[in-house]
């Protein structure tokens, strides 16, 4: 089974740890993309039109200014970088040796600058989303930037696998994997008899 999750925009800044080593990652024969997408996001952070491009507020703009320095800065395990409801609800740390090495091997998380990672690669925290359209990259969004680049690495770690996709809408798009064997998952409620989306509690189950 490959399990593949989503980011969240929230993250933890690791405080110490070894800088970020592209070929340490999953599938590193990606190493030039993820550099290409790391130089994007550097120059975009300086631009004078950064707040816009990251869509954020300006209370958010120093985290967009730590994108300068991604391949400096500590970093940590991705399981401890990405943060929010679903990855507390997680909790990596809580698993037994045998469900770590599990989570290891079939699990990824979908990035907007690293395309896909697993829980245990060791990554820096940034600010970007699969939305966000850098100027380096032709003003493309990310998502559909890494659509082309991770289709034949993700055909290849998916076959022959059930996939259970619990990635939100922005980063199912990166990539879509044989319908054959792909389920989605969705998280519904049953309010007055009828079943409603739920969000929050969705990331939670």
């Amino acid at each position: 089974m490959r399990l593949f999750l989503p980011p969240s925009e929230t993250k933890a800044q690791p405080e110490r740890g070894r800088p970020l080593d592209l070929d340490t990652l999953f599938a590193p024969h990606l190493a030039e993309e993820r550099s290409q997408a790391l130089d994007a996001a550097a120059a975009a952070s300086r631009d004078p039109r950064a707040q816009e491009i990251f869509s954020v507020s300006q209370a958010l703009m120093p985290l967009v200014e730590r994108n300068a320095q991604l391949r400096e800065a500590p970093t940590a395990l991705a399981s401890a970088v990405y943060t929010g409801v679903l990855y507390e609800a997680l909790g990596a740390e809580t698993l037994s040796p045998a469900a770590k090495r599990r989570a290891r091997s079939h699990a990824l998380v979908f990035s907007a600058l690293f395309g896909a990672v697993s829980l245990s690669d060791r990554i820096p925290a940034y600010r970007a989303s699969g939305g966000t359209r850098l100027p380096l990259l032709e003003g493309r969004a990310l998502n559909a930037w890494w659509r082309p680049r991770l289709s034949e690495t993700l055909n290849a770690y998916c076959a022959g696998h059930l996939v259970v996709d619990a990635r939100s809408g922005t980063y199912a798009s990166m990539y879509a994997p044989d319908k054959s064997r792909w389920v989605t998952l969705d998280v519904l409620q049953r309010r007055g008899g009828k079943l409603a989306v739920v969000s929050h509690f969705a990331k939670h189950t």
